[in-house]
């Protein structure tokens, strides 16, 4: 399952992902100017572990994992939320100022991609299911 961390570092505020994850990142991408109501993600993957940031404004981030769901609201950059593959994920609620730093452990593959969530999904104060 999803794990987040608060990153803290006594030197310069410097933290290293890759000492504090075991990864070493192929690929990074901004999520930005999401329009309303848009969401965003909605796949889990094979192989792939991803850190997400919000670097300005908030996002929500709903994972769904075999097991459980669980609501992230990401809201400050000395968040890291690590995604493992299995981890089905779904961004929503961007505020208009929402830039979010994502970073891959590998490079983009079509073939990694798997869109079906494990359950139907059903967002606080939303009228649609996702199934």
């Amino acid at each position: 399952m999803a794990t987040l961390y608060t990153l803290k570092s006594v030197k310069d505020q410097i933290t290293e992902l890759e000492k504090l994850t075991g990864l070493s990142f192929q690929r990074s991408y901004l999520i930005y100017k999401v329009p309303p109501g848009q969401l965003r993600g909605q796949h889990r993957h094979q192989n792939n572990h991803s850190i997400l940031f919000c670097l300005t404004g908030t996002v929500t981030v709903f994972v769904q994992s075999a097991g459980c769901d669980a609501f992230y609201h990401l809201n400050n950059p000395n968040q890291a939320l690590h995604l493992i593959p299995s981890d089905w994920r779904l961004l929503y609620d961007f505020s208009p100022d929402c830039i979010v730093l994502a970073l891959a452990s590998d490079l983009y593959s079509r073939l990694d991609y798997i869109s079906e969530p494990y359950r139907p999904v059903l967002l606080p104060d939303k009228e649609s299911v996702l199934n």
